[in-house]
Parts: structure tokens; sequence; C-alpha cells
């Protein structure tokens, strides 16, 4: 369970002061408990029995945690991530060529000889190029489809996590009361940044690992590409056979 799973429910039940102060001491005994913090989960629970209204205390710690969020969104980039769409499209297209060299060899009414043979071998090298080809390209739009999903995953945690903070903020406010209350507030809101923090860093390293599995395979594309084209300047300057133009 996440550590902010609770909060859709804390806040459905929440509709006057009096609740937002038990609910509010139910969700820090929550995030007490989880980070080991024994001494604020006893708190918390003293100060669920409170019916009053309490000062709202600020939350710069809560602040500092969304800017340290706001630095890796930052990394992710802006706007729409290349879904790599026109790759896709290009293999299909490289696909109905291949489609088509079966027509395109010679048949009985061309025997003999050298031209036919030399025409079938360029068929042959033609078709595997085209092949190859159609592989590179599916690779490229796999690999790009798939890092435009992964960043937007990352993209939509990291907004989440910002906006739970502020979340948070609104429970953790009613512990901050009198001078044990600031303290109390301050060390249950640096245990929530530090869950949030964490969750986010392993998302970002999650990504960093996509990222090189992705690039591997985008490496071994360019290969493939790399073949074609060293293949294809050797053969045309062999001259075996050359169509008319």
């Amino acid at each position: 369970m996440g550590f902010f799973d609770v909060v859709d429910s804390v806040v459905d039940t929440v509709t006057e002061t009096a609740g937002r102060i038990k609910d509010g001491a139910e969700f820090v005994e929550y995030i007490a408990r989880k980070g080991g913090l024994l001494d604020l989960e006893y708190l918390a629970k003293s100060v669920g029995r409170w019916a009053s209204p309490l000062s709202i205390a600020p939350t710069p710690i809560l602040e500092g945690g969304q800017r340290i969020l706001q630095g890796m969104r930052f990394t992710t980039g802006e706007g729409d991530p290349v879904a790599g769409v026109s790759f896709i499209e290009g293999g299909a297209r490289f696909e109905e060529v291949a489609e088509k060299f079966g027509t395109a060899r010679p048949d009985e009414t061309w025997e003999g000889g050298s031209a036919p043979r030399a025409y079938d071998r360029r068929v042959d090298l033609q078709e595997k190029h085209v092949a190859i080809l159609r592989d590179a390209d599916r690779q490229i739009g796999f690999v790009m489809s798939r890092e435009a999903d992964e960043l937007r995953e990352v993209r939509r945690i990291l907004d989440g996590l910002h906006e739970q903070l502020t979340a948070f903020g609104e429970y953790s406010k009613w512990v901050g009361v009198g001078q044990i209350g600031k303290l109390a507030q301050a060390a249950i809101e640096f245990e929530a940044v530090r869950q949030a923090v964490t969750e986010a860093s392993k998302k970002m390293w999650d990504m960093h690992e996509y990222a090189n599995n992705n690039a591997a395979v985008v490496t071994e594309a360019l290969e493939l590409y790399r073949k074609v084209s060293a293949e294809a300047t050797s053969q045309d300057s062999i001259g075996d056979f050359d169509p008319p133009r």
C-alpha cells in the first residue's frame, strides 16, 4: 500500500473541524507508524481526542519536498513525448514493399544467361534489405512508444506525489499546536517528505534503467541501418547488374 493510499477515504469523511482533527490525527498516526515514529503515533492518538479548531501552522517542510519533486519533474521535459508512430508506419510501408518482391523475380520467359541470375541476386539482396529496414523501423517505433508510455507514467507519479504532499498538509497542520505540536508537525512532515521522495527516486531510477534498455535496442536498430547502407553501397560499386534508369 502506498503511503497516500488512505487519502481518498479520509477526504470523503471530513466535513467539520472536529472531524478534520480526528481524521487528520488518524492519517498522521498512519504515517508515523509506517515511518517507525512511535512517539508521534501516540501523540496523534491524543490529538484525535481534541474537538476544537487548531491554528494552521505553515508547512515549509512540505514545500521543500515539493521543490525536490519539481526538480525531478523538470528532468522529464515538457509536452507530449514522441511516440514513434512514424517509424511504425514506416515499418508497415516496408512490409507492403516486401510483399511485392515475389512478382519481381524472373519467370520462365526470361531464363538463361548471366543477366537473369544477376537480376535475381539483386532482388534477393533488396528483399533482404527491405526486411532489415522493416524490422529496424519496428524496433525503434516500439521502443519510442514504450518510452513515451514510461515517461508519462513517471510524470503522473511525480505530479501525484507533489499534489499529495499538499493534501498531507491539510492533515499534519492539526498536530501543529503549541511548541510540542510544532515539533511533532515538523517530524511527521519530514517523514511524509522522506517517503514521497523515496518513492519518486525509485521511479526516477526505474526511468533511468528503462532509458538504458531502450538505448540498447535503438543501438541495435542503428546497426541494422548501417548494415543495409554498407551493403547497398558495396553492391552498387560492383556494377554486376543495373536495371535501366
